[in-house]
């Protein structure tokens, strides 16, 4: 049996807590019998049903009688299952419900701050471009005056929050289609379905 780990003592062989445990699987194990042991007869029905010939036409009832007990089983099993996991499902759903509000709250402030954190990082990022374009010009202008304001301008790193980062993600934008290289162009496999569905027969390029 499984050893359930006890929050109030920190130990995972815990005879309080696994107590507690089995007083809350009693009812299944009085509507199963042991786990462990349902468990090993499946596996020897699983191995009786490999052996099973089927090569003649007695052989084929008596499949067909044997995958019948074996549905009837697993509905029984299925069953079971649902009606004693249904009050376990039930408790899930009301604690699911005490820190939905919580959670949702917290959600909000998670998404309010990273904008915030975005926002003052895409600022620095464009004043930090424009720097480097007023450098650039500045020094190939030879004007030293300009090139040391545009250096100054330079922003400061982003400082750093231990626990929190951002992260750059590169994206794209199509400009030029036909310059794209075909390794990198996908065939609309829908389009190209919904087409046949409609009678097309004969695409250039393609078998059907």
């Amino acid at each position: 049996m499984r050893q359930y780990f006890c929050e109030a003592c920190s130990d995972k062989g815990c005879q309080h807590c696994n107590q507690l445990a089995q007083s809350r699987l009693a009812p299944a194990l009085a509507a199963v019998g042991d786990p462990t042991e349902q468990a090993n007869q499946a596996l020897q029905t699983v191995e009786l049903a490999r052996t099973v010939p089927c090569t003649s036409a007695e052989e084929y009832v008596q499949c067909a009688k044997f995958l019948k007990q074996a549905q009837g089983q697993m509905s029984h099993y299925e069953a079971v299952r649902k009606r004693l996991g249904k009050p376990f499902l039930d408790t899930k759903r009301e604690i699911d419900g005490w820190f939905k509000p919580i959670t949702k709250a917290m959600s909000e402030v998670k998404q309010v701050l990273a904008g915030k954190l975005k926002a003052y990082d895409q600022r620095i990022e464009a004043e930090r471009r424009a720097a480097l374009a007023a450098v650039e010009q500045a020094h190939q202008q030879q004007n030293q005056p300009a090139l040391d304001r545009a250096a100054a301008a330079l922003a400061p790193p982003l400082p750093t929050v231990k626990g929190v980062h951002t992260r750059k993600r590169w994206t794209y934008r199509v400009v030029a289609l036909n310059a794209v290289p075909r390794g990198f162009l996908m065939i609309n496999d829908q389009a190209i379905r919904n087409a046949i569905k409609s009678g097309t027969r004969e695409v250039p390029g393609l078998a059907i």
